[in-house]
């Protein structure tokens, strides 16, 4: 009889851990997407978690990549790269900049992201920090200002 208590408290203990683990686990999941989306652009709370989830996404193939953005509901830069296959004939390609697929994920598909209060907008290889009202521009008309924009910082 002992020994069926024994048992039957071991089972109960290990039953808790591993309830507690699962716990952990949804936790540490919500930790990992620590970004939402703010309208067309996607938010992170603060740099570390930009960094963290830039990190994550890299580690990702096509499929994982693809399954985050849809989890997201962004309309992201990669998949407005991936249709505009072609390029211009005056474009020389030796001096075009290619980003990361996971950077591609995160910015949308006018190249924003928000990183706490502050929105952000990535030409070539330039991050510039856009003010309120330079927001809702698009990027022809952040172009034709980006000598009165503050760089943020660069690639």
């Amino acid at each position: 009889m002992k020994k069926l208590i024994a048992l039957f408290l071991g089972l109960t203990i290990l039953s808790c851990s591993s309830e507690d683990q699962v716990n952990q686990d949804v936790a540490s999941s919500k930790e990992i997407s620590a970004s939402v989306l703010d309208g067309k652009i996607l938010s992170f709370k603060n740099e570390e978690s930009f960094i963290k989830e830039y990190s994550d996404l890299a580690l990702l193939d096509g499929k994982g990549l693809q399954d985050w953005i849809a989890s997201k509901g962004l309309n992201p830069l990669l998949k407005v790269s991936d249709e505009s296959t072609g390029m211009e004939e005056d474009v020389d390609q030796e001096t075009r900049i290619i980003y990361s697929d996971a950077l591609e994920a995160i910015l949308n598909d006018e190249s924003k992201v928000k990183i706490g209060d502050k929105v952000l907008w990535l030409n070539e290889r330039d991050f510039y920090l856009l003010s309120e009202n330079e927001v809702n521009k698009s990027p022809k008309e952040l172009i034709s200002i980006k000598e009165n924009l503050v760089v943020y910082g660069q690639l």
